[in-house]
């Protein structure tokens, strides 16, 4: 607990210094500056009506926050479903929504039941699912048909489950062998044949995404992975970002954690002669070339074209015309937004590879979870 404390002081004590706030501080501030005796009257009552969206991932500070911020007000109306909580990890608490009752009873509950995007197949297996959670029975509706059963594969190995995705996908795409045509597949897949364009494959996390990738590009199959990966938390990403961010934003933080990642250097004056001239070479690309090729120049000079990692930020720089616009995403996108294409182009659409999370909101005929 004490080696907590003191990383804790620390990280504090380092954001104090140099006038950085994070998430949590930004919330504090905010529920502080929420309180009766900070406010002035004609404040309190500047919402009339406030609308608090996936109510299920608010934390306790942010439920506090809300409920200051509706005092005075006319109403509040929150969207949300207990049983898509998945940010408990980090503070997120689905009983919200039995607080809420308990802290204004006039509370009303409006059930969204009627489900007019799924087939019932997929409607009563996830109903099936998440009543086992706590809670009130669950009562859907599919508006869509009966729909094809579901399939459940097992698989020995995470290699094995990589081998199936990736030779069904074939077969679903009319990429078959010999050997599938004399297995009987041949009618089945005229039946059924569809582009790559149609086909997601969902995991929990991009961790899963390793083996499954292997598997397609052996088979030929092409793909785009959607959302942030991990390969954004390598020092030699994080120092390459943040060094053309301090080109585009003359950021002179940026700057100096670009010195420390890449290079290894404090802010001395031989740090300061390596950045003008890596700066003298760079600035004027930003304004002609396209981010990955700059990326790829950058790689060769940094002597980094054998990092994965670097390789996977050029393959996301891919869908971006500016080296500001791919920045601005890096920054402030949301997990939809970032999609990373290990070729230019593909003719025939792609496979979408994404997290649970990511898909909300989305549609495909073929899905494998």
């Amino acid at each position: 607990d004490q080696v907590w404390e003191d990383a804790f002081t620390y990280y504090q004590k380092l954001l104090q210094d140099r006038n950085l706030a994070d998430f949590d501080d930004l919330l504090l501030k905010a529920l502080d500056l929420a309180q009766p005796s900070r406010l002035e009257e004609e404040c309190r009552k500047r919402f009339t009506y406030l609308l608090v969206d996936e109510f299920q991932d608010v934390n306790p500070v942010q439920y506090r926050l809300m409920l200051e911020w509706a005092k005075g007000g006319r109403e509040i109306f929150v969207i949300g479903d207990p049983d898509q909580a998945i940010y408990g990890f980090r503070g997120s608490d689905s009983r919200c929504f039995e607080r809420l009752k308990e802290d204004r009873p006039e509370t009303r509950e409006i059930f969204l039941e009627e489900n007019y995007r799924s087939v019932s197949t997929v409607v009563e297996a996830a109903e099936a699912v998440i009543t086992l959670n706590p809670g009130e029975e669950r009562h859907l509706k599919a508006h869509r048909g009966q729909g094809e059963k579901l399939r459940i594969v097992e698989a020995a190995s995470d290699l094995s489950e990589g081998i199936f995705v990736a030779k069904e996908i074939n077969r679903q795409t009319g990429g078959l062998d010999m050997l599938e045509v004399q297995k009987g597949y041949e009618a089945e897949s005229r039946r059924s044949q569809r582009s790559f364009s149609e086909i997601a494959v969902l995991c929990r996390t991009h961790r899963q995404f390793r083996i499954l990738e292997k598997c397609l590009a052996k088979e030929g199959i092409p793909y785009v992975t959607v959302g942030r990966e991990d390969f954004l938390l390598d020092p030699a990403v994080r120092g390459t970002i943040s060094f053309f961010k301090s080109l585009t934003e003359e950021n002179i933080q940026a700057r100096n954690l670009a010195l420390k990642l890449v290079w290894g250097l404090d802010d001395t004056e031989m740090a300061d002669s390596v950045y003008r001239e890596a700066k003298k070479k760079y600035l004027p690309l930003l304004k002609k070339g396209r981010p990955e090729k700059i990326l790829s120049s950058w790689q060769e000079d940094m002597n980094l074209k054998k990092s994965q990692d670097m390789t996977r930020l050029c393959q996301t720089a891919l869908s971006y015309g500016t080296m500001e616009e791919f920045l601005q995403e890096l920054s402030l996108g949301e997990e939809g937004d970032l999609i990373r294409r290990p070729q230019k182009s593909y003719s025939a659409g792609a496979v979408s590879l994404m997290t649970l999370h990511g898909s909300k909101g989305l549609e495909f005929p073929l899905v494998f979870l």
